[in-house]
């Protein structure tokens, strides 16, 4: 647990911490939120009503100065005895190097495995010259990891995991990130359904299709339909449905669902009594890739509450049944 009266700072650089942060701001004395995006800092000022006067701080401008000003704030830290806590495995390379570089005290709380959705390739794979020579220095920190591009378009992403942090980082099991979730909408049924968007592994129309016809069959069976989009890779669903701000953590809306559905959203976890998960129904999505998307989500803890439907007449049988039941 960090020094009492230090102040810890919170590195992220997505949504999926948000809930464990409002739980445990307070106990791990987290004073400052660094984030990389502007979509990132209006989601962390949120949580205001959780974590009181934590100060949510954006890492802006060009990406090089981004880079410089982790690098700034983790050595700040390491000079100051701050504790930094975090909680990706990729995609913040600079992070990771000024963390091996400064070795400030920190704790570590991943929410994913890596392995489950993404291959590991050789530094040679990577196609951009610049990055592959740099990766090609910091081999022996970083794990080069392969996936699909978003939209179904060719060709792949690239993340870079580090192998190991300094002994003053202290990490933790995944399940630690998850401990204390509360079950996700256990009130009576409301006979409204929310619909979790955002890119995914098929082209975008296709998917937005895919979504329309959801809402068509949702609200054949009289259910009340929202949509809230991801926050930052938006698919943009043009519906006249009650539209959620994406940017809005999920598990803090005060509504109640009787469904929650998505491709293979984490974000599915925390809201709706029951929730299903079409990424098998998506035809046009490649075997490898939805293999993938699926095993991600059942490698995270308590994923067994998620229903995965095979196809969107199965989703329109069991609406239909809840909705005859009520």
């Amino acid at each position: 647990m960090p020094e009492a009266g230090r102040g810890a700072i919170a590195f992220v650089a997505s949504l999926l911490p948000a809930q464990f942060i409002a739980r445990r701001a307070r106990s791990l004395g987290i004073s400052q939120i660094v984030v990389l995006s502007a979509e990132h800092k209006r989601s962390y000022e949120y949580l205001k009503s959780e974590v009181g006067d934590t100060r949510v701080t954006q890492l802006g401008g060009w990406r090089m100065w981004r880079d410089v000003a982790v690098m700034a704030r983790v050595a700040s830290a390491r000079l100051r005895g701050q504790t930094i806590i975090f909680f990706h495995e990729c995609c913040w390379p600079a992070f990771d190097v000024a963390v091996s570089w400064f070795k400030p005290a920190g704790e570590f709380y991943p929410h994913v495995d890596m392995t489950r959705q993404f291959d590991e390739v050789d530094v040679s794979e990577i196609p951009r010259p610049f990055r592959k020579a740099i990766l090609g220095l910091l081999k022996n920190q970083f794990i080069v990891f392969r996936g699909p591009l978003d939209s179904g378009e060719s060709g792949h992403n690239y993340f870079f995991s580090m192998r190991q942090y300094p002994a003053t980082i202290k990490k933790f099991p995944i399940e630690t990130a998850w401990e204390g979730q509360e079950p996700a909408d256990v009130a009576p049924a409301s006979k409204q359904i929310i619909l979790i968007g955002g890119k995914d592994g098929v082209e975008d129309e296709y998917l937005r299709s895919i979504f329309l016809r959801l809402i068509e069959m949702a609200r054949a069976e009289g259910y009340k339909v929202f949509f809230k989009d991801h926050p930052t890779h938006r698919l943009g669903v043009n519906t006249d449905c009650d539209s959620i701000d994406p940017e809005k953590p999920i598990w803090l809306l005060k509504e109640r669902f009787d469904f929650a559905i998505g491709v293979a959203s984490v974000a599915l976890l925390n809201t709706g009594r029951r929730k299903l998960a079409i990424v098998r129904a998506l035809e046009q999505m490649p075997a490898e890739v939805r293999h993938r998307r699926e095993n991600h989500l059942r490698g995270i803890p308590n994923s067994d509450r998620i229903e995965f439907v095979s196809s969107l007449e199965e989703v329109r049988t069991i609406l239909h049944e809840a909705a005859s039941a009520a």
